[in-house]
């Protein structure tokens, strides 16, 4: 500023401005610290808690579907909301375009059945050279008559029945040897010794009802049985015995014997048998009896009959049925489907958690991980003989319904298991199958998903199943992955590998689910 009076410059008024300008300024530098470095690490925050939280949710989804599959509640549904953004509240300067106190909310897409494009799909494939249900063409050994000379049966497969079947032609009444039966016996691959009687047995009720009688109906000597004398025997009256015993019929009972130890003592199958020829069949493989488990694991197994009154009043066989017949490349695929959650973040890298086969999945862009393992089990113990057990649950989602809702607001997800869910037709006995080959497919071009897959069925089969390498191998191609178990381990066959028997006990349940998907709103 110039002075009229002296010609020379005031700058009295400059420093506040220069001032002002200063303090603008470091308000500006620290709004702009705070918007670099605060705002993307609170962002950063919420949307890593979102997406635990994500994962919570999806980890509770699973539980409830499970629990309605395993306790058959086909046609109920349950209800899981997850929320598809993190809904931080913003607040923008006037030009509406820079968050200047919180983040932006991020936001998401919850979808069914979108992680390809229809009509292709991810897949399930079970292919197994195995014994399958066939109720219609129910096959029997020739009968194996039962003498008293003891015999012995192997079996090559273990039957689902196992009849003996007897025929009592005379001595049945009350002066039958309670000791007359057939005998059935051996040890199972477990080292437990097993037997099973199946006794002809008279009911025999015993009692003594005493009559008076004076003394002179007595008998002339305290000697003469068990006569009750009421007093001196040369002078009192007595009680004399009548109705020693009654006869109430023979039943034919069962006692069972594990490793000495009585396990089922006189069990009545049939009361009141006749001999009139009328055949009476005994399953051994009755669960009630308790020894099914032991004859299925047993390769050979002996019989005989016990009969003091002559070879030819009992007669009596035994049948082997196998309700099953066997299917090389028995084949089940089914298309996977998904419910999924993909994350738009803004300051957290993008994630997607999907549910499939039962598992929950995490994947990014440095691969797949299974934060819960898909319903595919393997167990094998090599310390007890005995089959390699493959258990699959094929969880499956109805592929009718392809939907997906993106925002930030809560979405419901509504899920029911179909009334067509249940047991494949693999043959209810101990080992059913020679070998099975698992396989995951998907048409994208996914090799961080078929990496995953790889690796899980090695972990699951080696690591956690106990399963010895060479009795299986775990290898993928560029859009599947696969397991192919061969059979249990058996030292005294080539390579280890019994492939004359079937050693695995496969067990899939298809479980046919349908979910739909609703936004229901609110913040």
């Amino acid at each position: 500023m110039r002075d009229d009076t002296t010609g020379w410059e005031r700058e009295d008024a400059l420093s506040e401005v220069v001032g002002f300008v200063l303090l603008i300024a470091v308000i500006i530098a620290a709004f702009s610290i705070y918007m670099t470095y605060s705002i993307p690490v609170q962002g950063r925050d919420n949307e890593i808690s979102h997406m635990d939280e994500v994962k919570d949710e999806f980890v509770a989804y699973k539980i409830g579907v499970d629990s309605l599959w395993t306790n058959g509640q086909t046609d109920n549904s349950i209800s899981t909301t997850i929320k598809p953004g993190t809904s931080g509240a913003t607040m923008q300067g006037s030009n509406g375009l820079l968050p200047v106190i919180q983040p932006v909310a991020s936001s998401g897409t919850v979808a069914i059945n979108q992680r390809t494009l229809p009509p292709l799909t991810e897949k399930l494939s079970i292919v197994s050279y195995s014994y399958v249900k066939n109720q219609s063409n129910r096959k029997s050994n020739p009968p194996l008559p039962i003498t008293t000379s003891l015999v012995q049966q192997p079996y090559t497969n273990s039957p689902d029945s196992l009849l003996v079947n007897i025929t009592v032609n005379s001595n049945i009444g009350a002066t039958a040897d309670p000791s007359r039966a057939i005998n059935v016996s051996g040890m199972d691959t477990q080292g437990t010794v097993w037997q099973a009687w199946i006794n002809i047995t008279p009911r025999i009720s015993y009692s003594i009802n005493y009559t008076w009688s004076p003394h002179a109906s007595c008998p002339s000597s305290p000697s003469a049985g068990p006569v009750v004398w009421l007093g001196d025997p040369a002078i009192a009256d007595c009680l004399i015995p009548n109705n020693f015993n009654n006869y109430s019929g023979t039943d034919l009972s069962l006692s069972v014997i594990k490793n000495r130890t009585r396990t089922l003592s006189d069990f009545t199958i049939y009361k009141g048998i006749n001999s009139s020829g009328t055949p009476y069949v005994v399953d051994l493989l009755d669960s009630a009896y308790g020894i099914s488990s032991n004859i299925q694991n047993t390769p050979a197994i002996w019989y005989s009959k016990h009969d003091s009154y002559g070879d030819s009043d009992i007669a009596a066989n035994a049948t082997a049925i196998y309700s099953y017949q066997f299917q090389p490349d028995y084949t089940y695929s089914v298309p996977l489907g998904a419910v999924e959650y993909r994350a738009n973040n803004y300051y957290w890298i993008p994630q997607t958690y999907y549910y499939q086969m039962g598992g929950v999945f995490l994947s990014q862009s440095d691969g797949v991980s299974p934060k819960l393992p898909p319903s595919v089990t393997f167990t094998y113990n090599k310390t007890i003989p005995g089959p390699i057990r493959v258990s699959i649950d094929a969880i499956a989602l109805d592929q009718s319904n392809s939907v997906g809702i993106g925002g930030t607001t809560p979405v419901q997800i509504g899920t029911k298991v179909k009334s067509d869910s249940g047991d494949l037709p693999y043959a209810a006995i101990t080992s059913n199958t020679m070998n099975v080959t698992i396989t995951y497919t998907t048409p994208a071009d996914d090799p961080n998903t078929v990496a995953m897959w790889k690796q899980f069925f090695h972990d699951a089969a080696n690591t956690t199943g106990g399963i010895p390498e060479d009795n299986f191998k775990v290898d993928n191609t560029s859009n599947s992955a696969y397991i192919f178990i061969m059979g249990a381990y058996d030292p005294t066959k080539s390579g280890g590998l019994n492939a004359d028997l079937p050693d695995i006990s496969l067990q899939v349940k298809a479980v046919n689910i349908t979910a739909s998907i609703l936004n229901i709103g609110g913040a």
